[in-house]
């Protein structure tokens, strides 16, 4: 069967695709200025890289990590009236974002986008190269919760792409793209591991010689009195998971359990079962399956249940699993169920997400069964195999 999407689908993706960028129009042009009617600032969470470049630039880099000094800088742009997260990236993506602050605030918004979007289309173009499928990422609504937000998940989906797609032609070259995650880490942890767990030493070599080189680098340009700020804001971090994180936008299990009023032992032990079981089932279908598409849709769906630090743009690198599942089904046939759970996966940030406030009146984001049932439909192909 042909893998290329069909005519009643591309028309489908178009038109959603125009919806897409009408939304994001209006989005757009809701600011005045760089505050919109709620006082949130153009690219809410990118104020959080510019502000972090500011303090790099103009005093010290450790400063990025103190949350008092990092809102002082961000009230340089706008008077910020929004929750305040603070900086809880390693140095390298310090580094990767320093010169943001040479330019003024909307430009370094917009080049950022930009720099990400291109990123996006130069790597999706080359996974979807002759199939014509192309417009299911460029239509995803994950892409623009991405630029609206000014958030980083762009770059990373963009780099496990590659490393995907580089793994069985150049291993080398996957395991540096690899190594360069480590500006996200808790979305890095697994590709290592399978590359340990099938023996694949190139790759694995090169993820820890580009890992190196990239901190390295860091601590050259940064100073390693850099990794003791940064280790120490990873306990803010756990405060801020434990106390004050907006939920609604947290796809985990973890963030499920908080929901519905129960305990952080229950949250952390129900997310760290779940998570164990992921990996396992990880393991599993890598042993059973030598498809690209299979092993990859499992990885991306376990990356994403394991850490209980998750956001909804993060949720940009399940257009993996879509897209993979997607050619699949349309070169070997369909599975029960595939077919809607894809639907599904693709609407998720947008109309699944709205159906559900206007059933429940509440917002509630159902990411961490969504991957489960990705990860699901990966072990359930690894085993029809046989």
């Amino acid at each position: 069967m042909e893998k290329e999407a069909s005519p009643p689908l591309l028309v489908t993706l178009w038109a959603l695709l125009g919806l897409h960028i009408a939304l994001l129009y209006f989005t757009l042009d809701s600011f005045t200025g760089l505050l919109n009617a709620q006082g949130h600032p153009l690219g809410a969470d990118f104020i959080t890289y510019w502000a972090a470049s500011h303090l790099t630039q103009f005093g010290s880099p450790t400063d990025a990590y103190d949350a008092a000094t990092l809102l002082a800088a961000e009230k340089l742009v706008a008077p910020v009236n929004m929750p305040h997260t603070g900086w809880f990236y390693p140095p390298q993506f310090l580094l990767m974002v320093y010169p943001l602050a040479y330019m003024n605030y909307a430009l370094a918004y917009a080049a950022f986008s930009v720099v990400g979007l291109l990123l996006y289309l130069g790597a999706f173009s080359k996974l979807t190269r002759g199939h014509g499928l192309l417009i299911l990422a460029v239509a995803f609504p994950s892409l623009f919760l991405n630029i609206t937000s000014g958030q980083n998940g762009l770059i990373t989906v963009s780099l496990a792409a590659l490393s995907l797609y580089y793994l069985e032609k150049k291993p080398a070259l996957a395991g540096a793209l690899m190594g360069l995650l480590c500006i996200k880490p808790q979305l890095l942890l697994l590709f290592p591991l399978m590359m340990l767990w099938t023996q694949n030493w190139r790759a694995l070599t090169a993820f820890f010689i580009s890992s190196i080189v990239f901190a390295g680098l860091a601590t050259m340009a940064l100073g390693t009195a850099i990794w003791p700020a940064f280790l120490s804001g990873l306990k803010i971090a756990k405060t801020y998971l434990e106390t004050d994180i907006p939920l609604e936008r947290m796809p985990t299990v973890f963030a499920l359990v908080r929901q519905i009023e129960g305990s952080l032992a229950w949250a952390y032990g129900l997310h760290a079962l779940i998570a164990a079981l992921a990996v396992i089932t990880l393991l599993a279908t890598w042993r059973l399956s030598q498809q690209a598409a299979v092993r990859g849709t499992a990885l991306i769906a376990a990356t994403l249940l394991i850490s209980p630090y998750l956001f909804d743009y993060d949720l940009v690198w399940q257009i993996l699993p879509i897209l993979w599942l997607y050619q699949l089904g349309k070169k070997t046939g369909w599975l029960s169920g595939e077919r809607a759970i894809l639907v599904i996966t693709w609407s998720l940030l947008l109309y699944v997400k709205l159906g559900l406030y206007l059933l429940t009146g509440k917002v509630v984001l159902i990411g961490a069964a969504i991957n489960l049932a990705l990860l699901w439909i990966a072990y359930r192909r690894a085993r029809h195999a046989f």
